[in-house]
This record gives structure tokens, sequence and C-alpha cells, in this order.
């Protein structure tokens, strides 16, 4: 049991430090990092291990909202990008891409 209470703060601490230190971040990048947080609040059943007190009993997409500076809705609509197809996912991409090149210029 202990060896997934580590796995489960390991996800955690690498995802927040790539949502928190990247000023740039690709919407896709973003969502599988945020979904990797909600699976790894869910997986951890009653224990807990890594949450707040006060976080008990929400729900994980809240738990995650939180923690990155946004509303549970939000993280469900990052979480969704994910179950595109991936031909979607690459246009995505670039039209992102596209986008932050043409503000850069």
């Amino acid at each position: 049991m202990e060896r997934a209470g580590k796995k489960t703060r390991d996800i955690l601490a690498m995802t927040d430090d790539n949502l928190r230190h990247r000023e740039k971040i690709l919407p896709m990048e973003k969502a599988q990092s945020l979904k990797m947080q909600v699976e790894a609040i869910s997986h951890q059943g009653t224990k807990m291990e890594g949450v707040a007190a006060g976080d008990v009993g929400k729900r994980s997409t809240e738990i995650v909202g939180e923690r990155n500076g946004m509303n549970y809705k939000q993280v469900q609509r990052y979480i969704r990008l994910t179950e595109l197809v991936p031909e979607i996912q690459s246009m995505l991409c670039i039209l992102f891409r596209s986008a932050i090149s043409c503000i850069s210029s």
C-alpha cells in the first residue's frame, strides 16, 4: 500500500511542477497533467495521502482545480480534450502554437 501512496505523491509533484513552472504550456499538455492529477487523487481511496484535511469529501476535480487556480468545470473541460481523436488533438496544438507565435511577433 505504501508503494501506491508514494507513486501518487510522485505523480502529484511531477504534474504540479509541470503546470506551475512552465510559462507556455500547450492545452493538451495541461489536459494530460490535470487528468493525471485527478486520477492520482481518485485512486487514493479513503487514505487520501498528500491531500489536505480540508479537501476530504471534495470531488477530485475540485481539489485539482483549487491546486491549479481554476474551478472544477475548467478541469473537466481540459480533461475532455484528452478524449478527442489524435488528429484533432494535433490540430489544436498546431493552432495554439500559431497563436503564440503571432502574439510574440
